[in-house]
């Protein structure tokens, strides 16, 4: 076999690379016999050589090694059979090391490393080039098996720094530069060397601002129902104490009222003023006549309920309010319901026949009361009674006046549950339908003769206060009672407070018993009205209704 002058070279390239075994070389014809080539190729590249291929795919990995033969058939000589083993080597870590960053006017060496031999863009194959130009650098190194890497770098050219800074002090502040106090207008100059070995020139120019001069003007003595209005002035920007910004402030109460004033440069001074308020002084006076009379008044006669207003001047310059509160009582009527047999007695005076008669007396506030009474008079035969079987069944008892007593039977029967009358109930007994057990406060009327309806006793079967369908709680209205307790047969007085003084227009005050049953009805003339306390004792119910149906409740207990 003959190789030809690349043969041979190739031949010896991979002998410097790895190296073969058991070859020979006859004189002038270059005939070579060997069994085995080994061989280095680069990592991720194809490997051709020697009459065999390796694909790129097979050369990825560093020390893999591959393995091919074949059969080589000679002329002249018997057929030898060749072998190739293929090592796959890494490629060289070429960096380029150096300073990338160069001053203005001066240079860098850069130094290659990684290989055994470099190709630099510039065409340099040293292993250290010097560069004074901006731009990028590149870098091309092999190792000892031909196996090659790049790497590159940008060069920067850095300028003389020139760094320069306005200062605004106020006037008694210091500023430091490279150690030197200042504390006047001024211009300051420093040389010194960047990290990178350049030049930096530092110029500071230092201002010295005056502090404003901050007023505060105003009236500082104010009355309580005028308005004060603070400005501040001398400075470009107004903060007050309470963190308020702006020129003008308005205080509502005395004390010290205090402002800092900043200028556009930040330098800052305060002010402060003394506000005095004075009050209004108020004086409130309150009497109460009787109708047709009057009240003097810093010379005006009142004759009518109202509140009048006198404004006079104080020593200190402002109002002086004095409020008189006048109300004139009209003479108040009320209206109560009595039954009883023979004979009624009544503040001194007895009666002894059914009918309507009027008193009059004096309340509470001096003036008249007309009291009406609608007196029932049962002669002969005892006030009916009822009676209850296990709470499910009322019934008139038809002989009240004992089981030896005559039978009394009356004209006709109206059944009250609550103070309500219990529609078509108008026998001599009650029962709810299906005879459940009776709630509630029950009494019965009965007709004695054409015109006269005597009322019963009374029977509270799992009676509560609520179940009288009276509401105490109204947002609209309140009743104040005085005196609480009362005496019995005592005035007492009244007062509603309304939303409105138009909700008490035809009102009503209804005084009920714990049973529900109404005592007193009295129409209410206004926001008081006296009403005479019940001659028993006990626990009572005052109730104001409105025409409009709303109501108010409070509790009277009167005693002996």
């Amino acid at each position: 076999m003959r190789i030809n002058r690349f043969l041979f070279f190739t031949f010896l390239l991979s002998v410097s690379m790895a190296g073969w075994s058991r070859g020979w070389v006859k004189n002038q014809t270059f005939d070579i016999v060997y069994d085995t080539v080994r061989v280095y190729a680069c990592q991720g590249y194809a490997y051709s050589g020697y009459g065999f291929e390796f694909t790129r795919a097979e050369m990825l990995y560093v020390g893999t090694v591959k393995e091919r033969t074949r059969v080589i058939t000679g002329d002249e000589t018997p057929d030898t059979s060749l072998t190739i083993v293929v090592t796959v080597s890494s490629n060289p870590r070429i960096r380029i090391k150096g300073n990338t960053a160069v001053c203005q006017g001066g240079s860098e060496v850069l130094r290659a490393q990684g290989g055994i031999r470099y190709e630099w863009s510039n065409g340099s194959q040293n292993d250290d080039i010097t560069v004074c130009l901006p731009g990028q650098v590149k870098l091309k190194g092999y190792n000892e098996f031909g196996c090659w890497s790049m790497d590159s770098v940008e060069i920067t050219i850095n300028a003389p720094l020139l760094n320069e800074e306005t200062r605004h002090l106020c006037q008694g502040d210091t500023t430091y530069f490279y150690g030197e106090a200042l504390f006047e207008s001024c211009r300051r100059l420093y040389w010194e060397k960047t990290p990178e070995g350049c030049d930096s020139q530092s110029v500071l120019y230092v201002e010295v601002h005056p502090l404003p001069q901050v007023r505060i003007s105003g009236d500082t003595h104010v009355c309580d129902n005028q308005d004060c209005r603070l400005v501040a002035s001398g400075a470009d920007i107004y903060r007050w104490f309470d963190g308020v910004m702006g020129s003008v402030y308005e205080p509502h109460q005395s004390g010290e009222y205090s402002v800092q004033g900043i200028t556009t440069h930040g330098c800052k001074s305060s002010a402060s003023v003394e506000v005095s308020y004075y009050e209004t002084k108020h004086t409130f006076l309150s009497d109460s006549i009787c109708q047709g009379s009057s009240v003097s008044f810093y010379r005006r006669e009142l004759r009518y309920t109202g509140d009048y207003v006198h404004v006079d001047t104080s020593a200190d310059g402002c109002d002086s309010v004095v409020t008189m509160s006048l109300t004139v009582s009209e003479p108040s009527m009320s209206e109560f319901r009595a039954y009883a047999t023979d004979r009624y007695g009544w503040n001194d005076t007895v009666y002894t026949e059914s009918g309507k008669y009027r008193q009059t007396l004096t309340n509470m506030n001096g003036c008249d009361s007309f009291v009406t009474i609608y007196l029932t008079i049962v002669h002969q035969q005892p006030l009916p009674r009822i009676i209850s079987n296990q709470q499910r069944l009322l019934m008139v008892d038809h002989y009240p006046g004992g089981e030896d007593s005559d039978r009394v039977d009356y004209i006709g029967y109206r059944w009250v549950c609550n103070n309500q009358w219990i529609e078509g109930a108008t026998s001599d007994s009650y029962h709810a339908e299906g005879y459940p057990i009776l709630k509630g406060c029950y009494w019965v009327e009965v007709q004695t003769d054409s015109v006269s309806w005597v009322p019963s006793n009374k029977i509270c079967i799992n009676f509560d206060i609520n179940d009288l369908g009276i509401d105490e709680a109204n947002q609209n209205m309140s009743i104040q009672v005085m005196p609480m307790p009362a005496k019995s047969g005592q005035a007492v007085r009244l007062r509603i407070g309304a939303a409105t003084s138009s909700l008490l227009e035809g009102a009503q005050v209804v005084l009920y018993d714990l049973e529900g049953r109404a005592h007193l009805r009295q129409s209410v003339m206004g926001a008081e009205v006296v009403i005479e306390a019940p001659t028993h004792s006990g626990l009572y119910l005052l109730q104001v209704r409105t025409a409009s149906g709303q109501t108010a409740t409070q509790r009277l207990l009167v005693h002996e």
